[in-house]
């Protein structure tokens, strides 16, 4: 819900613009209540007139990814102080 109202202007941005593709990330609430982060992104499909008529995508689930960078950078950051608590009692 904290994200939707950017995606809907940025779709909506895209829509008026002449632009063929549209992509954002945005959190969604999962049914069992939780966060996920997805990227969804478009193909706009146009008639002659250059008026959005459908739109062909996919949406990726990146909350694994997500969580693996945050854990990740969290570890180096543990890693990193364990190093220089090593190097200021030597």
């Amino acid at each position: 819900p904290d994200d939707r109202a950017r995606v809907m202007n940025g779709l909506a941005n895209t829509l008026k613009s002449d632009s063929p593709f549209w992509s954002d990330e945005f959190r969604g609430r999962c049914s069992d209540g939780s966060y996920g982060i997805y990227y969804d992104r478009a193909y706009i499909l146009r008639n002659e007139k250059g008026e959005p008529e459908k739109m062909i995508g996919t949406a990726m689930d990146l909350t694994g990814l997500k969580k693996y960078e945050t854990d990740l950078a969290e570890s180096e950051n543990r890693l990193r102080t364990i190093v220089q608590r090593s190097e200021e009692h030597t």
